[in-house]
């Protein structure tokens, strides 16, 4: 039962919608000279649990939350944190258990669903403000800071501090990976990881530009630089983010917690004692005008957008050799329309609910009507039809 009324009506009263048009760019700069040219802040991470609410009632907070309506959500019966049963909306995810009502409702929000959220035109402090509503407890919050410069931070400059001992930090070990596609054998990507997984707080730095590349989305041909800085809030850190976030203090807590936890120092400056070297320039100039960078709502980019690039630059090729080595001549002939049916249909019995959300969601962007799942077949009907009309 709910357990606490609410005599305000929860709104997203002064949101800002970041709905995109078909193939926009994965982010698009700002004018120049500025320093949110040069580097962004934004919530990439969110999870959180309410508790002391039946599962029928929780759809009501689905629609305070993110107005998403019960007939929006799939039930999907997937387990995760000791949960049995899943309600999702896209990428944004309840995880409950039918066994264990004391376990609460747990809301998860991966770096896509938080864009996912801001396309539905809500904004992180008008939403943190109505999940707190709910008197619930965050467990992870990730605020990720892009730098589009080579003024501040590069993993490269990250790597010779670490290398030449120059780092002076609460923590005590940092990993590094390096991600490598074996068929290639291209690098697609390299991440310095401060503090661990069981952390309160950990500080990520990642080359952003070439996992947005190796993902196949689009990104303006004006980035040549991208890297990213997450710092991972966990439990009361996180809870402190949502209150500095609604406060309107986050640069403030985000700039403390950098100076606190982590410095980059001088490797020019020779002094026995390290807590004497002052911070090498890019990393002050860095943290300074993290204060003066504003929380933005990212451009979200749709799923089918995507699929859609990938399968013209990395499957459209491909597919037209496999039919072109099949068939006998250049004429529409029974392998031809057999080839194309089959291609289809393979792709169609694959699809599932939670895919059809997505391609609904790009449809109604488009001005085009939703489609159920059992429409697929009748237009699998029409296609070899078509076909063999032209054959």
């Amino acid at each position: 039962m709910i357990e606490k009324s609410f005599d305000t009506p929860i709104t997203n009263r002064g949101v800002v919608n970041t709905k995109i048009g078909k193939n926009l760019p994965d982010l698009c700069l700002f004018e120049q000279n500025t320093i949110e040219n040069k580097i962004r802040m934004c919530v990439d991470w969110c999870q959180f649990t309410i508790f002391g609410y039946e599962i029928v009632q929780i759809f009501d907070i689905f629609k305070a939350l993110f107005n998403v309506t019960a007939s929006q959500l799939i039930y999907e019966d997937v387990s995760l944190y000791g949960y049995d049963s899943c309600y999702s909306y896209k990428d944004i995810h309840l995880y409950y258990s039918k066994k264990r009502e004391d376990m609460g409702f747990h809301f998860l929000l991966g770096g896509t669903a938080c864009r996912q959220v801001e396309d539905l035109g809500f904004d992180f402090k008008t939403l943190f403000e109505n999940i707190t509503r709910f008197n619930a407890h965050f467990t992870r919050l990730d605020i990720a800071i892009d730098n589009f410069s080579t003024d501040y931070f590069t993993i490269n400059k990250v790597k010779k501090c670490i290398k030449l001992n120059s780092v002076v930090s609460r923590f005590k070990n940092t990993v590094e990976f390096i991600k490598t596609n074996i068929e290639s054998g291209n690098n697609e990507g390299y991440t310095i990881w401060f503090g661990s997984r069981a952390s309160k707080i950990q500080i990520v730095f990642y080359d952003k530009l070439k996992e947005r590349e190796s993902q196949n989305y689009i990104v303006d041909n004006n980035i040549k630089i991208w890297t990213r800085l997450e710092i991972r809030f966990r439990d009361e850190y996180a809870s402190q983010v949502v209150d500095n976030l609604i406060t309107q203090d986050l640069n403030l807590y985000i700039k403390s917690i950098l100076k606190n936890y982590i410095r980059f120092i001088d490797y020019s400056v020779v002094d026995k004692n390290r807590s004497r070297i002052p911070n090498i320039k890019w990393w002050n100039d860095f943290i300074e005008d993290v204060s003066c960078t504003r929380l933005y709502n990212n451009n979200y980019v749709s799923s089918i957008t995507r699929k859609k690039d990938w399968l013209d630059n990395s499957t459209a090729r491909v597919n037209s050799m496999v039919l072109l080595s099949s068939i006998p001549d250049l004429s529409i002939d029974d392998i031809s329309c057999k080839f194309l049916v089959e291609y289809f249909n393979k792709g169609f019995t694959k699809i599932s609910d939670h895919d059809v959300q997505f391609i609904n969601e790009f449809r109604l962007k488009n001005g085009l009507n939703p489609i159920k799942i059992e429409d697929f077949k009748y237009l699998i009907g029409n296609i070899k039809d078509v076909l063999l009309e032209r054959k």
